[in-house]
């Protein structure tokens, strides 16, 4: 009696555990949905506190699991090549980091925290999708978050969410990614992921619920204007519909046909009612109602007669297939062909407004005559305000732009206009640009058409009747000599330049960032290699290749299994998988936290048994050795410190912010040192802070004098050196710091190695004169001109330094005007070290320039600011010399060089000196300075008559008092009518005392 009475009792305890452990379960499930649902509704986790945060959930989420699963008795299972490949990531992470290698110790760190997130976020998901409620639920939960964001984008692009960045550019919908690529992708993975549940579930208003779903992301899809994901996208749609079992491909398709075809009708009324919008707009919100009503409708016609069709032969089922597809066909050609002429009208405003369209045309001859024939209708109420312009730009092969023409309408100047010109010799695409600007104007274009020797070469669509004008400029622009693509073809370059240099281990985590000022090849600033592979080369060396491949080929040879397996669900799941990967080729979606994890939980909902169950993965015995059990306080001992870092580091973040807004907005200095010491307390390894920190410590103790607080910073300073030994940013606080400090020596070591960690930087140059001119102004007030002199050379030695980076840059580096303004002036004071009477000048310089100086070695000086201007008959050229700048003008009218803008203050006297090799009896050069406000001409010397003893022309001039200060500049005229020229070396413009 006792023994069955001691059963029972068991019984009840067994039962009673089971039902607590399934009450866990289920709680952590819900906690795990939580997470997966989230990430993108708080900038995709592309910030630190987010990611952070998120790191915390996740660890102190798997901790609660892990602790489960040790009561229920169970143990954590290894037996799927994506749980070593996810682990060995982790692994080739920490490598960097205990090799010595990384760029960014801190980020390196930040990047192990990341993978391990993935990685416990995927061993849960896997575990639950065992079980296929779990695995439905957590699809579900995937596209709700999708649907969601979709929905907040089009509701902030119609202004009734004004969440940051929600819409960029006017038009482009980014919602709370921040970023309309990386949403593109996103809802992209997703639209595949709703047209296999729409197929596979029963009830038809389940199948409308994910249908609208996918609906609605894929129009906000569109909104989202990314040019790769418009070109990906129908690639991936076509290849889907291909690989399907014949028995759904007919539902896709209805699915598609319907999504496509209701997109369509509101593409130019929702575009409509969003463009320009400043406050919200009813009408958008209508027409997305009214849209998805439409959607809804077409969808569930074409859903009774696929019902229908399935009951018949399969001829009858591809007949239907082929005709829909022609449809489809029919239905996008006319949306691409049916246009209307365009018309701009200003005739109701007060002031001007821009309206412009734009035209590319591809494969156009160089130097070929041209005509382009335009019939215009126009009304325009004064004169000298234009009613349209047309603009002709020629674009070479680095998507480089030149001007070709001009063309401004006259008053009452309409019908069948010839406007002819010329192609440049690198032309090999045009741009077109159809204005109008002026209030009371108003213009239509009928029609426009390129043509050579009388013959059509191309007729212009001026506007889409069912594509709204934002679509058309984003596909005008998607070849691959616009700046966007050129550019990352550079950073692609310089990705394996840098993966050279470090090729087993890697950089580390963050490296890109860390290095690629260093390496790269022209200028440009990019955090992002825009690539999640070539930035995984560089961050983990080959070692990263290698488990980039393992990862792409286990995801493709499970994809092939679920085709031939003919199993929808897992082969879509990869698919959008892939999908996803394939975007990020050209983007950097998987820098945002939201991404990977979104990707690592769907590869865990896969089941990926018949991975080893396949034939050729059997040959070497997969399946024994990866099937490992581990007990689950193992990794709980492992997942506990990860999660109290975490924490210290977010506290870190929080803590700098908090000092940031004291010091800012609060004025408490006190409180904000000692949250940002708190902050590098506990994130020590962070650069920034210490750097911050280190400026606090800097300003104590050149305030007290107090040495140890300078000590203090200049320890921040080395540990910030030393955790990112290459950050251009470090390394000028610490050539700064040394400067400040005295140390010349020091800081000018920390100059030379600024210049090689970023020597394509504008930053740099202008640290290294600025520094250099510190250096040398000390010198002068102590009276040591011989020091102060060699300080004032190292300032015109950073010409040198920009020079030489350029002669290996693929595209040169322009320096900024202060620099120049720097290099010119101290030029100056050594050019007169022992004309005191010029010296004086530097005193009240307004303007000063050289024009020998090619920095970028183009010949042009439109980089500084100067421009040439021709009359209709003259020809002014410039060349630039060791000399000085030739200007030649062999028209037989005037052309003039003009200077950047000047600032002349009115009733005030200047002098002007001139260094210029010309004969003095040269009559066609004339001196003039001019304004653009009150009296025009302020200064006229023509002839320039004889030089001064010191070889420069010298004038004085005093301005009227009808000119506002601003808008003057310098005028060199040629008056052509001759093969002389004269040549520029210097301008010096200058207040008399």
């Amino acid at each position: 009696m006792k023994t069955k009475e001691l059963k029972k009792k068991n019984n009840v305890i067994e039962k009673e555990r089971s039902v607590a452990g399934k009450s866990k379960g289920i709680v952590v499930f819900t906690l795990l949905c939580i997470l997966l649902f989230y990430p993108p509704f708080f900038r995709g986790l592309f910030f630190q506190k987010e990611i952070l945060m998120t790191h915390i959930l996740s660890f102190g989420l798997f901790i609660i699991y892990l602790i489960n699963k040790t009561t229920k008795g169970e143990k954590v299972t290894l037996d799927s090549p994506f749980d070593y490949i996810g682990m060995f990531f982790i692994v080739a992470y920490i490598l960097p980091i205990v090799f010595r290698q990384w760029a960014d110790l801190r980020e390196a760190i930040g990047l192990v925290l990341r993978y391990v997130n993935f990685f416990v976020v995927y061993l849960m998901v896997k575990d639950y999708a065992k079980e296929e409620r779990y695995k439905n639920y957590m699809l579900d939960v995937f596209i709700l978050s999708g649907t969601l964001t979709a929905l907040i984008g089009l509701l902030g692009a119609a202004g009734y969410v004004n969440l940051p960045d929600v819409v960029l550019g006017g038009n482009r919908i980014s919602s709370t990614f921040q970023y309309p690529n990386t949403l593109a992708a996103f809802l992209m993975t997703l639209f595949f992921i709703t047209a296999e549940k729409q197929v596979s579930v029963e009830k038809l208003w389940r199948k409308n619920l994910y249908a609208t779903a996918g609906f609605l992301m894929i129009f906000t899809f569109i909104f989202t204007y990314s040019r790769v994901a418009w070109m990906i996208f129908p690639i991936f749609a076509v290849v889907y519909l291909i690989i399907l079992p014949a028995v759904v491909r007919l539902k896709v398709l209805f699915y598609y046909i319907a999504a496509g075809l209701t997109s369509l009708l509101l593409l130019q009324p929702f575009n409509n009612y969003i463009t320009n919008v400043e406050d919200k707009s009813s009408m958008a919100v209508i027409t997305m109602l009214v849209g998805t009503a439409i959607f809804i409708g077409i969808y569930t016609v074409l859903q009774f007669a696929n019902e229908r069709l399935q009951k018949r032969h399969y001829k009858i089922i591809y007949i239907t297939l082929a005709g829909a597809a022609v449809v489809m066909g029919i239905l996008v050609t006319a949306a691409l062909n049916i246009t209307t002429p365009v018309t701009f009208d200003n005739t109701e405003v007060l002031e001007d407004r821009n309206n412009t369209i734009h035209r590319a045309i591809r494969n156009i001859e160089a130097n070929q005559d041209y005509v382009l024939q335009v019939n215009v209708d126009s009304i325009s109420n004064e004169e000298g305000q234009w009613p349209w312009r047309i603009r002709i730009v020629g674009v070479d092969g680095e998507g480089q732009h030149q001007t070709l023409l001009t063309r401004n309408g006259e008053v009452e100047e309409e019908g069948a206009i010839l406007i002819p010109f010329t192609t440049e010799e690198n032309t090999e695409g045009l741009s077109i640009y159809f204005d109008n600007r002026h209030p009371g104007t108003k213009v239509t274009f009928n029609e426009a058409r390129l043509m050579v020797n009388g013959e059509v070469v191309s007729n212009i669509k001026l506007s889409y009747r069912f594509i709204p004008e934002s679509v058309v400029n984003r596909f005008n622009v998607m070849n691959l000599t616009e700046r966007s693509f050129t550019t990352r073809t550079a950073f692609y370059r310089d990705s394996f330049t840098i993966f050279k240099g470090y090729p087993i281990f890697g950089a580390g985590g963050g490296a890109w960032n860390g290095l690629y000022p260093k390496y790269q090849s022209e200028p440009y600033f990019s955090t992002e290699v825009h690539n999640y592979f070539l930035q995984t080369l560089v961050e983990l060396g080959a070692i990263g290749l290698l488990l980039m491949a393992a990862l792409i080929l286990a995801i493709l040879t499970l994809f092939i299994i679920y085709i031939k397996k003919r199993q929808l669900r897992e082969m879509t799941i990869l698919f959008a998988i892939l999908s996803l990967l394939v975007h990020s080729i050209l983007d950097f979606n998987f820098s945002y936290l939201s991404i990977p994890l979104f990707m690592w939980s769907l590869i865990g909902v896969v089941d990926s048994k018949p991975l080893l169950e396949d034939s050729r993965v059997k040959i070497i015995n997969l399946q024994a050795k990866l099937n490992k059990s581990i007990a689950a306080f193992i990794p709980l001992m492992i997942i506990l410190p990860l999660l109290l870092i975490s924490f210290s580091l977010y506290s870190g973040h929080q803590a700098a912010t908090a000092a940031v807004y004291a010091l800012q907005v609060g004025g408490d200095f006190d409180k904000g040192y000692q949250l940002m010491d708190s902050a590098v307390g506990r994130d020590p390894f962070n650069k920034e802070f210490r750097m911050d920190l280190a400026q606090l410590q800097t300003s104590i103790g050149q305030q007290t004098q107090q040495q140890q607080w300078l000590m203090m910073a200049e320890e921040n300073i080395q540990s910030a050196l030393k955790y990112a030994p290459y950050h251009n940013g470090v390394l000028q606080q610490a050539s700064a710091y040394y400067t400040s400090m005295g140390d010349f020596e020091k800081a000018a070591y920390y100059l030379e190695k600024l210049i090689v960690a970023a020597p394509l930087r504008q930053q740099t140059y202008e640290t290294t004169a600025k520094i250099y001119k510190a250096m040398g102004d000390y010198y002068e007030d102590l009276g040591k001109q011989e020091e102060s002199f060699e300080m004032y050379e190292k300032v015109l030695a950073v010409v040198e330094e920009v020079m030489a980076a350029n002669a290996v840059a693929r595209r040169p580096l322009i320096l900024n005007q202060e620099t120049i303004d720097v290099i010119f002036t101290k030029r100056y004071i050594l050019d007169n070290i022992n004309k005191k009477d010029n010296l004086h000048k530097v005193e009240s310089v307004v303007y000063l320039s050289y024009l020998d100086l090619d920095v970028d070695g183009d010949g042009k000086l439109d980089e500084r600011g100067w421009w040439i201007w021709n009359r209709e008959g003259g020809n002014i050229a410039i060349e630039m010399t060791e000399e000085g700048t030739v200007v030649t003008n062999d028209g037989n009218d005037i052309g003039i060089l003009l200077s950047p803008q000047i600032e002349l203050q009115p009733s005030k006297t200047y002098g002007i000196d001139l260094k210029l090799k010309a004969a003095a009896e040269d009559h066609y050069i004339q001196l003039v300075i001019y304004s653009g406000s009150g009296t025009n001409t302020q200064f006229s010397q023509h002839p320039l008559e004889e030089l001064t003893a010191e070889g420069t022309y010298s004038f004085t001039f005093t301005t009227t008092d009808d000119i506002e200060e601003g808008g003057q500049n310098i005028r060199l005229y040629h008056h052509g009518n001759t093969d002389k020229g004269f040549t520029v070396e210097q301008i010096l413009l200058y207040e008399m005392n």
